[in-house]
């Protein structure tokens, strides 16, 4: 949950493969995205809770994303995911801090390159 609608992963036990898809890629943060037609969702918790369920499988799955070379570290890279969620919760805080914020000005907060 979290990343897109009806996305699925696929682990394989017997092969030590994990078809992550976007959910757990090697370098980059997974998009997640609050689409038009559901305006008051809160996909975000819902995203880390999903990777939270992948606590079972083996630490040397290989794992098979949809960017990105195939890995094995599936628990550091999920940690780092959490990480990296929190850090930018605490900057749209401080952000936040200055005063009301709308969601055009977070946007330059969380990423620092022009979108």
């Amino acid at each position: 949950y979290g990343h897109a609608p009806e996305h699925a992963s696929l682990h394989s036990p017997d092969l030590g493969v994990l078809i992550s898809g976007d959910m757990v890629l090697p370098r980059i943060s997974t998009n997640v995205s609050v689409f038009d037609y559901e305006p008051d969702a809160n996909p975000l918790p819902l995203y880390l809770r999903s990777l939270d369920g992948y606590a079972d499988v083996p630490r040397d799955t290989l794992v098979l994303p949809s960017h990105g070379r195939p890995f094995k570290g599936l628990h550091e890279r999920i940690a780092q995911q959490h990480e990296h969620h929190r850090d930018r919760l605490a900057e749209v805080l401080e952000a936040c801090k200055a005063g009301p914020q709308s969601t055009s000005g977070i946007v330059p907060v969380l990423f620092k390159r022009k979108l």
